[in-house]
């Protein structure tokens, strides 16, 4: 995964920048969990050093994106910092891509820290860049993909259900796979989610996530990817929400082993939380307890909230089923501190009005294509009414002229009918008088022989 980021890097980075992209090159192909640190070590040490002046720039802003991107599964508010910078930068050298992978790495940032309204607002001007000359192909699927995910943590089933289906139908048409397997995964994600939101669980929700989850794994084969990973993650949640804990737990243990073979150490922290959730019902607590320790701390240490809150739940079961209530009810505690802090009705709020605000914006673009469409039409209608008049003067002055010209040939064909008949007058006229001055002539000639 690391090594088609580098890519995509070198792809749009400036000549003189490619050495320094190059540098992170083994880094990136290091075993991951190592890979990553050293990855952030390098990438701040480009970010660091002094680069010439714009339009130069370009990869110190693919440096802070890629830095956001990194710090995704670390440092939450780390990432957004480096991310925001860099937005900064590719919008004042005019770096479209730059600004687009700010602005996607930015929205997932958003996301995880529950901002769901700047996540929301990322996302849409990341598909506002779609629309724009120059733009990177893959802005308008990843846009879809982004906003169908906050409205899926906002509880907005329907608006998630929406925004995936226009990425699916965007991902078939131009027959990407990377973009189907993502939407896949997400949708997948959105039904397995729903189905628990519900008691009981809705088996038809329950039967989609499957069915898009199974799918894509037919897709993907067997090399482990965060696609699959997320695949394997929503069987597990569909397993939990039919009361199948061994099932839950088998494919928590596949989703986890996905999600550390590629460094994605958030995903990985989710199928722990279903491996545990999966030993509980299954009489271990014990396990659940040894999974969930860790999860606190490493969720605590991202920054992230609500998987911190989720996890001190299940810690909290575990240590009470343990025998420990001193420590379960502490771990509650914590719990209800970090859910409170979320302020789930507040953010629901927030990313309903911009929803709305984006809705209308969408709404006011179409009018206005609606309006320039229209205005468009207008003119070839005149253009074209122009076309006819002219192509009806054109035919009138050709009438006349067909009209002229054929009095004049008649006019012609009746002088030259009265010139032949002069003509002929004219030679009977010669022949008479060619006749008659005959006679006198050879009388005349006779005379003359006869006086020589």
């Amino acid at each position: 995964m690391f090594l088609f980021r580098l890519l995509a890097l070198l792809r749009y980075a400036r000549p003189w920048a490619l050495a320094a992209l190059l540098a992170l090159g083994g880094v990136l192909l290091a075993p991951a969990a190592a890979a990553q640190t050293r990855a952030i070590d390098s990438l701040r040490r480009v970010v660091a050093q002094p680069l010439p002046p714009a339009p130069l720039d370009t990869v110190r802003a693919l440096a802070l994106a890629e830095l956001c991107y990194q710090l995704l599964n670390r440092d939450l508010p780390a990432a957004r910092r480096y991310g925001e910078q860099g937005l900064v930068l590719a919008r004042r050298i005019g770096f479209i891509h730059g600004e687009s992978s700010c602005l996607y790495n930015l929205g997932y940032v958003a996301s995880r820290q529950r901002d769901l309204s700047a996540a929301a607002g990322y996302f849409q001007a990341l598909l506002r860049t779609a629309s724009r000359p120059g733009h990177v192909p893959w802005a308008e699927a990843e846009a879809y993909a982004g906003l169908g995910s906050v409205a899926t943590m906002g509880e907005q089933f329907a608006a998630a259900n929406r925004y995936y289906r226009l990425g699916l139908a965007l991902a078939t048409a131009r027959q990407n796979s990377a973009d189907l397997h993502m939407v896949l995964n997400r949708l997948a994600t959105l039904y397995s989610v729903e189905a628990l939101r519900h008691r009981p669980p809705a088996d038809t929700l329950m039967t989609q996530a499957e069915a898009y989850a199974r799918r894509l794994l037919r897709l993907l084969g067997p090399t482990p990817t965060v696609d699959g990973g997320a695949a394997y993650n929503a069987l597990s949640g569909v397993a939990i929400a039919r009361q199948r804990p061994d099932s839950a737990a088998y494919y928590g243990r596949r989703a986890a082993a996905s999600f550390r073979a590629v460094g994605d150490s958030y995903n990985a922290l989710v199928a722990d939380h279903h491996i545990a959730k999966a030993s509980l019902t299954l009489g271990r607590p014990a396990a659940a307890a040894a999974l969930m320790r860790p999860a606190v701390a490493a969720a605590h240490a991202m920054g992230h909230a609500e998987l911190e809150a989720a996890a001190s739940e299940v810690l909290g079961r575990a240590l009470l089923a343990l025998g420990q209530p001193r420590a379960a009810y502490q771990a509650q505690a914590r719990t209800g501190t970090l859910r409170d802090s979320l302020q789930t009705a507040e953010s629901r709020e927030a990313l309903a009005r911009a929803e709305g605000s984006f809705g209308r914006e969408r709404q006011n673009r179409r009018i206005a294509e609606l309006d320039r469409a229209r205005a468009a039409q207008r003119r070839q209608l005149l253009l074209a009414g122009a076309a006819l008049l002219a192509l009806a003067a054109g035919g009138a002055a050709g009438a006349v002229l067909y009209g002229r010209l054929r009095r004049s040939r008649a006019t012609l064909a009746t002088q030259n009918q009265a010139l032949a008949r002069a003509r002929a007058t004219q030679d009977r006229l010669y022949a008479v008088i060619g006749h008659d001055l005959r006679s006198p002539l050879a009388a005349l000639h006779m005379t003359a022989d006869l006086l020589a």
